[in-house]
């Protein structure tokens, strides 16, 4: 068993596949056609056809072998142990997906698109912060949460979360906070170099991290570390914008106030929202905003989460530790979206 998905260790076919057997239906994935046999998986069929397609438990559960269907709702066997916004997507594990119709099928990481986009504002959030605004052509069927990577004209990038709400695409505009990294060509250059009117390129989108009106009633929990405010900004103002009825709870921590943004828009909108809670929350002791990590903070403040949608955003360490907290307080591992901050 394997997590390369080029090795040399092909999965045996499933004893009741029949290679002799009849052709059930046709798999068609990078504009290729591929048979699938009667009672026989997707993963199956693609690994008797030589195609190296990523694999490792083959029991649903490590979701190595997770593709997409571009055409039609899989079966629903295939997407039990799914999150449901990867559901919402037509996601699904191709070790358990026995398809009886035609299907048009991608990897995960291959569903993308590039645009070309004008920035049409900018704006300084804080000294390290910036926020740009972009008009794209075409389309780009985006989420607020999900990721990005922004380009210039050599094509030279990086990933970023869309920040504004999934409602801005009827604009073909979207929004994007850039943190500025020393030393990293590509935020130096945009917030030193990037002008009004300029034209960059967008790949994407990707990702399943997003909200989906479900459960309207469910509270929601957002926990970030610095810049992970970004794609929680859009995801709460896609929640409100659904009329979400459950409290909404957001912990923003950072190890100086003036670390922080949009801690005035979020004041007044817990002010204007009955159901909405912002804690602004920083490591040294300042007047006006709590002491401590967000995280702590906010399992003090929610010691038990039996029933809430969390979501999680910062660098690798934080984020992975605060999954632990929020599984140990209760929290579905179903129910935990836990986004990184690429470095």
């Amino acid at each position: 068993m394997s997590l390369n998905p080029f090795n040399d260790n092909k999965a045996k076919i499933s004893s009741d596949t029949n290679p002799l057997s009849e052709q059930g239906c046709s798999l068609f994935l990078s504009d290729k056609e591929y048979s699938c046999y009667q009672n026989e998986t997707v993963l199956d069929a693609l690994l008797r056809q030589q195609v190296d397609a990523p694999y490792a438990c083959r029991q649903q559960s490590c979701q190595s072998c997770l593709m997409r269907s571009l055409d039609t709702v899989p079966p629903s066997e295939s997407q039990e142990n799914l999150k449901e916004t990867l559901k919402a997507q037509n996601y699904f594990l191709a070790c358990a997906c026995v398809p009886t119709q035609n299907m048009e099928i991608a990897l995960q990481e291959t569903v993308t698109k590039e645009v070309c986009a004008q920035v049409i504002e900018i704006e300084k959030l804080n000294e390290t912060v910036m926020a740009i605004f972009l008009e794209y052509e075409g389309i780009l069927d985006y989420r607020a949460g999900q990721t990005i990577i922004l380009m210039n004209e050599d094509k030279l990038g990086k990933n970023y979360h869309i920040t504004s709400a999934t409602s801005k695409k009827e604009d073909k505009q979207l929004e994007i906070h850039i943190p500025l990294v020393i030393g990293g060509y590509f935020s130096e250059w945009i917030h030193n170099k990037l002008k009004i009117d300029d034209t960059v390129y967008i790949c994407g989108p990707t990702g399943h991290h997003f909200y989906l009106a479900s459960n309207s009633q469910q509270p929601l929990l957002f926990i970030a570390e610095g810049t992970g405010l970004s794609p929680l900004v859009g995801i709460i103002e896609d929640a409100l914008e659904s009329e979400h009825n459950g409290d909404i709870y957001l912990f923003h921590g950072t190890k100086q106030a003036d670390r922080l943004y949009l801690v005035g828009d979020f004041k007044e909108l817990a002010e204007y929202c009955s159901n909405f809670y912002y804690y602004p929350c920083v490591s040294t002791k300042t007047e006006g905003y709590l002491e401590g990590r967000a995280d702590k903070i906010a399992l003090q403040t929610l010691p038990e989460l039996n029933n809430y949608k969390v979501f999680i955003c910062g660098q690798s360490y934080f984020v992975k530790n605060v999954q632990r907290e929020a599984y140990l307080a209760g929290a579905s591992t179903k129910e935990i979206y836990s986004i990184f901050l690429s470095n």
